[in-house]
C-alpha cells in the first residue's frame, strides 16, 4: 500500500516538474510576471537599488545615439530642451512598457534595438516635467482644465492601481456635471475613470463606480491620444510628441514650449 502510495506521488512530483518546465521553456513572461512584477521593478528603482537595470553597452549606446541625435536637430527649436542631456539606463527583465525616473530613461533590455523616436521623444517629456514641474502643472490647470484634488484610494483600487513613475501624482481629476471623476491606469494596463465621493473632510475618495473615457466631454479633445488619458503627464507627452513629429496644430501647445 505504501509503495503505490509513494509510486503516485513521485508520478505527481514528476507531472508538476515537467509542466513548470514547459512553462518556463515556452512561456518566460508568466515566470517573469509571477517574481519580477512591473510594479516590483518600479518600486525597486525608485528605492535606489540596482537589481533591475545596469548600463548601456557601447553599441546600445551608438544605436541610440543615432535616433537623438535627429530629434536633437529638432529640439533645438524649443528652449526647454536644450541643454537637457539624454541618459539611459537598460532594464534587466522583459518588461512591456518603457518609463523614467529622475532624469533617465530606462529601456527594458530587448527595447533597445526597437525604440522609436517618438517613444524617445514622449519619454524625454518626463524629464522635462520634473525640470519644470511648476508650468506642466499650470499648463494642466489653466488650458487642460484637469484639477488637483487631494484623493484617497479605497482598499480595492490600492490593490489594482499601477504605480507609473512617470505620473506619481495621481490627484489630477476632472469635473463634469457638477461631479469629480479620477483616471487611473491599473497593474492590468486597463484605463478607468472612477466616479469620487466628497469626504467630510474635504479630501475625495473613489467609489466602485467606473466609466469608460468616451463617456465624457472632457476627452473629446484628445481621444487621438488615448494611451496618455489617465493621467495629464501621460496626455502632455503624447500630444508634444505629435506636435513636435507630427502634423498636430496646437498654438498653447507652441506658446508653452517656445517660454
Amino acid at each position: 500500500m505504501y509503495s503505490k502510495l509513494i509510486f503516485y506521488i513521485l508520478i505527481l512530483a514528476a507531472i508538476v516538474h515537467i509542466v513548470f518546465s514547459i512553462i518556463v521553456l515556452f512561456f518566460p513572461k508568466v515566470i517573469n510576471n509571477y517574481t519580477d512584477t512591473t510594479e516590483n521593478i518600479v518600486h525597486s528603482i525608485m528605492r535606489g537599488e540596482k537589481t533591475y537595470y545596469r548600463q548601456v553597452t557601447s553599441n546600445e549606446k551608438e544605436s541610440l545615439k543615432r535616433k537623438t541625435d535627429e530629434l536633437d536637430i529638432l529640439l533645438k527649436r524649443y528652449p526647454k530642451f536644450i541643454g537637457v542631456d539624454w541618459k539611459f539606463r537598460v532594464i534587466t527583465k522583459n518588461l512591456p512598457a518603457y518609463f523614467t525616473y529622475e532624469d533617465y530613461i530606462y529601456i527594458p533590455y530587448h527595447k533597445i534595438d526597437t525604440i522609436g523616436k517618438s517613444t524617445l521623444l514622449h519619454e524625454k517629456v518626463h524629464i522635462l516635467q520634473r525640470i519644470y514641474k511648476e508650468e506642466f502643472d499650470n499648463y494642466y490647470l489653466n488650458i487642460l482644465n484637469y484639477e488637483s484634488k487631494s484623493i484617497e484610494l479605497s482598499k480595492k483600487w490600492q490593490e489594482l492601481f499601477l504605480i507609473n513613475p512617470d505620473a506619481l501624482d495621481i490627484n489630477w481629476v476632472f469635473k463634469e456635471n457638477g461631479k469629480y471623476y479620477l483616471p487611473l491606469l491599473l497593474k492590468s494596463f486597463k484605463r478607468v475613470v472612477i466616479l469620487l465621493k466628497l469626504n467630510k473632510d474635504g479630501t475625495y475618495i473613489t467609489t466602485d463606480e467606473v466609466y469608460d473615457f468616451n463617456d465624457f466631454n472632457f476627452f473629446n479633445n484628445y481621444l487621438q491620444f488615448m494611451a496618455g488619458l489617465y493621467n495629464p503627464n501621460e496626455l502632455l507627452a503624447e500630444m508634444i510628441t505629435s506636435f513636435i513629429l507630427e502634423d498636430y496644430n496646437n498654438e498653447s501647445l507652441k506658446q508653452f514650449l517656445n517660454q
